[in-house]
């Protein structure tokens, strides 16, 4: 009685096979990778939100515990630097010299100093120049955002504005995001004086940012 043998061939990929493999992952990782960026992004937008939204609550028990009054007090930048002052702050120089950090005033109502940290947050390139990067910053002044004190100069809180949910108390420092694009997707969190927060328009930012004499 005669044997059958049977043999198994291994076949393996040709060249042709193995590059049309490798094309098809380059593009479903071409698509994917910008959704996994997009998600990322929209985390750290979240995060920012939680954190302002903290920081207005903070404000608001200390507004509680002083009569109303928001924070007596200026941000990092302001206290360290005063580089607004000729635009902003001048008419109250000798006050504002006299003011606290609103950081550190705010530590008592806060649990987690990470929340004057924005996670979007980059070194600045004025001009888009690599060679004049300025980490000036939440590592250098402890916090991400803008604070505007014009109320509090005034020994004021939400009766400072005409309608406080349409002014600007804390915002991001849009150039605080990085290189040439200032701006997530052309937008910045902000949170407002009657401590509700929103993601704007960087246009919808600058029309709710009121200076003294345009308050009321």
């Amino acid at each position: 009685m005669g044997r059958k043998q049977l043999y198994h061939y291994s076949q393996g990929f040709t060249l042709i096979e193995l590059l049309i493999v490798i094309a098809i992952i380059a593009v479903l990782a071409a698509i994917a990778f910008p959704g996994f960026g997009y998600a990322r992004e929209e985390g750290r937008k979240t995060t920012c939100l939680s954190n302002l939204s903290q920081l207005g609550h903070a404000i608001e028990m200390y507004s509680s515990d002083y009569d109303g009054v928001y924070p007596y007090g200026l941000d990092g930048l302001e206290f360290h630097f005063n580089p607004l002052k000729d635009i902003f702050i001048e008419p109250y120089l000798s006050q504002a010299s006299k003011m606290g950090e609103v950081r550190q005033i705010l530590m008592p109502y806060i649990r987690e100093e990470d929340i004057f940290h924005c996670p979007s947050e980059h070194i600045f390139y004025p001009d888009g120049n690599p060679e004049l990067k300025v980490d000036f910053s939440y590592k250098t002044l402890g916090m991400s955002y803008i604070y505007f004190p014009y109320p509090a100069m005034k020994h004021q809180g939400q009766d400072y504005y005409a309608k406080p949910a349409e002014s600007c108390l804390v915002g991001d420092i849009v150039e605080w995001h990085g290189g040439n694009t200032p701006l997530v997707d052309g937008r910045l969190n902000e949170l407002f004086g009657d401590y509700h927060v929103k993601n704007v328009t960087y246009v919808s930012f600058l029309n709710s940012i009121h200076q003294p004499e345009d308050s009321r």
